[in-house]
């Protein structure tokens, strides 16, 4: 992946009001005064990082406190309690989920929270946990050697969170003797010395043994390494239908074990395609417009040798001439100490197959290989991700072509419509996030302009935190950033709404200023566009020969149309009367949105309404209204007014095409049948507001056509049944 240069790291932090200065890889300041030297003057980074373009970028920790936890090369027993601590810090909100974390150099954690004025630096406050503060410096995060939860951690040193000293140092008391036990074994442990019978403290090592350490801890790196491959082996001798593979480090060999036909490109894929074929224009670039981009076109671009390569190139991965060859493993947590990452080409020549022979970052046996987008979609999601479905890969593929710049989206991106003076950096940064992965859809042939936003996959792809990004997601759409327009149903077969995500599209401009908002329903399947239909020119449609012949043998046949509420919807609102006192609440079946109305006979066959297709509506308004179907004085009824583009478009779509009794036709429905004498009218915007605190939302697939009488009718448009008691 493209990593920015040390020195642009270094003025980043500087421009933050962060003191940095250069040091060794060893964390040995470079200037003379030590960390002393750390500046903010960007003239005197520049000369540092000039002279030393790979030094690490130390700062003095008085302007922020961290909490290390060193947990690499500790026995068993000893990981075991630091697990343990820092789990119970996270439990207790110590140490909160949005912290920013960094993974160090040499296999620790670091946790930034905001600077403490009365807090000092604290060695082994906790079971191999430090607190450092106000004296002493660290390594900052750069991406390369100490690599942040974040990918611009720069800029998260203005939010940092409060340390809980308080709890902290109450629970380290809690503990106290632990954490002395703890600290004795790693230490015994690194010195080589087995503490497992030791009931005093052992004495202190001489200086002169510092090399002999060193040594010792060298083969225990490479002792562990190899153990690694030797069990990967020897499971390899004992599951030889899997696809393993072997690593030959002394004669710098690999071996790739692949099951026949699981990678091979079909014709159905791919008809055609040659990996060699020359994709690129004489800039460089791949150029696809708005639109054009189908599967054929994906595979094509994915089994091809020039983008094979630039993509390799772009993680940084030494691409091999055909056999393959061993590279250091890139994959998230996994710090090898000599080359670990197999890297080959196919058996074609036309895509590179990785795979991680030291530990397959925990998937040993299935799934052990890695292609480009895989690989990348891991380094994103900071975790091991399966095979990527068909949506997931086109997406993080697209992706790495923007990023490696092998395409461009620029010209696609949606503008954004409203000053964003009021957002912080963050909620900026996520726009942005949004406005690329609109930008990267609209380059396929079947995006509606509706994208799922989903919690982990926005995280990934914004590079921020989970919690972050739910937080500022919902800032937003509260604002108009980007549109709610219903949800996405990720499990179809369920009946309820577990699996629901929301749906969101940018908000594009009118020629008038105003937002255009696309509508508020959900696909189950397809993206499915509603045809609306300008009106007929001379009015409504007539009847033609069918529906007149059933007019003329039933002449009071009228004909209704409307959308039942969901059972969910109904039994909310239903509740929602309850509570505040609405009488004759309107039966699940009759609470009914009207999208069509006539005296005569229509089939409103024509009519388009999608049978997979959730309608939503919201943004409730009431109104009290006089009923329509019987006496007029005694029979008040409380229409419920919403916003639906979606419905309101059917609606419109029936009107033109045949006719309707209601001159301007809104989304609506009743929710009491008959309010009575009692009602207190002035309670009616109170009652509205908290309305849309109940029920956020309706929702509908239920679609109805009915013919019956008119009388029939007008019961049933005033929240009533239809059935006509006789005298």
């Amino acid at each position: 992946m493209n990593q920015q240069s040390q020195q642009f790291v270094a003025k980043q932090y500087a421009k933050m009001g962060i003191n940095v200065f250069p040091c060794t890889k060893t964390k040995k300041p470079i200037p003379k005064t030590g960390f002393k030297a750390a500046t903010t003057d960007i003239s005197q980074i520049e000369a540092w990082w000039d002279k030393h373009p790979d030094a690490l970028i130390g700062s003095p920790n008085d302007q922020f406190t961290v909490i290390d936890i060193d947990d690499y090369d500790v026995p068993a027993d000893a990981r075991l309690i630091i697990s343990g601590t820092v789990a119970h810090l996270k439990e207790s909100n110590i140490i909160p989920t949005d912290v920013l974390s960094v993974k160090t150099m040499s296999g620790g954690t670091h946790l930034y929270f905001h600077k403490d004025e009365n807090l000092t630096r604290k060695i082994h406050a906790l079971p191999q946990i430090d607190i450092l503060a106000n004296g002493g410096y660290v390594i900052l995060p750069d991406q390369k050697n100490y690599v942040a939860s974040e990918n611009m951690p720069w800029e998260y040193f203005e939010f940092l969170p409060k340390l809980k000293t308080d709890e902290l140092f109450k629970y380290a008391d809690e503990i106290h003797e632990i954490t002395k036990k703890v600290n004795r074994d790693v230490k015994d442990f690194r010195s080589g010395i087995d503490s497992s019978d030791q009931t005093e403290m052992p004495l202190p090592v001489p200086a002169s043994s510092t090399s002999k350490k060193k040594a010792k801890k060298k083969v225990k790196q490479e002792t562990r390494i190899k153990n690694d491959v030797d069990e990967y082996n020897e499971v390899r001798k004992q599951h030889p239908h899997q696809m393993m593979g072997a690593a030959d480090y002394e004669n710098d060999i690999i071996t790739f074990d692949i099951k026949e036909g699981i990678y091979k490109r079909t014709e159905k894929e791919i008809e055609k395609a040659d990996p060699n074929e020359n994709l690129f224009s004489e800039d460089g670039t791949i150029h696809i417009d708005e639109g054009q981009l189908d599967s054929k076109q994906l595979m094509r671009m994915f089994y091809n040798r020039g983008v094979q390569v630039k993509l390799a190139e772009f993680l940084g991965l030494f691409v091999p001439s055909h056999k393959g060859t061993l590279a250091r493993s890139i994959l998230p947590g996994h710090i090898d100490f000599r080359p670990s990452m197999g890297v080959r080409w196919s058996e074609e020549g036309a895509h590179l197959l990785i795979r991680d022979f030291s530990n397959h970052f925990n998937d040993k046996f299935e799934q052990v290989d890695f292609n480009l987008v895989r690989l990348f979609a891991v380094l994103k999601y900071k975790t091991n991700v399966p095979r990527l479905n068909s949506p997931s890969f086109t997406m993080w593929f697209l992706r790495m072509m923007v990023d490696a710049k092998i395409i461009n989206v620029d010209h696609l991106k949606s503008p954004i419509i409203k000053s964003t003076d009021k957002l912080n950096k963050y909620q900026k940064h996520l726009l942005e996030s949004i406005q690329l992965l609109d930008a990267i859809k609209k380059l396929h042939c079947k995006y509606d302009g509706e994208f799922v936003a989903a919690d982990k996959f926005m995280a990934a792809w914004s590079g921020l935190s989970l919690s972050t990004t739910n937080r500022h997601k919902k800032t937003l759409e509260d604002n108009g950033f980007i549109v709610f327009c219903g949800f996405y149903n990720c499990c179809p077969d369920r009946e309820d709404d577990f699996f629901h995500t929301k749906l969101y599209m940018m908000p594009k401009m009118k020629e008038s200023g105003g937002v255009k908002i696309k509508g508020n329903h959900m696909k189950l399947s397809e993206a499915v566009n509603i045809n609306i239909k300008k009106p007929v020119k001379g009015g409504p449609v007539n009847q033609d020969k069918e529906e007149k012949d059933i007019q003329q043998k039933y002449p009071s046949l009228s004909t209704f149309a409307g959308f039942v509420l969901g059972p969910q919807y109904h039994e909310k609102i239903k509740n929602f009367c309850d509570d505040f006192g609405i009488n004759n609440v309107p039966d699940g079946d009759d609470m009914i949105i009207t999208t069509y109305m006539s005296d005569e006979y229509k089939d409103l066959d024509d009519v388009v309404v999608d049978d997979q297709t959730t309608y939503y509506a919201d943004k409730f308004t009431f109104e009290i209204v006089d009923g329509i179907s019987g006496e007029v004085s005694d029979n008040k009824v409380l229409l419920v007014h919403s916003e639906s583009p979606p419905l309101l478009a059917i609606i419109n779509e029936g009107k033109a095409k045949h006719g309707y009794d209601i001159e301007e036709p809104t989304v609506n429905f009743i929710i009491s049948s008959y309010l009575g004498d009692d009602f207190d009218e002035s309670r009616l915007e109170y009652l509205e507001m908290i309305f849309n605190r109940y029920v956020p939302f309706v929702g509908t697939n239920t679609y109805k056509v009915m013919h019956m009488t008119r009388e029939q009718i007008f019961n049933l448009m005033d929240g009533k049944s239809p059935i006509i008691e006789d005298d």
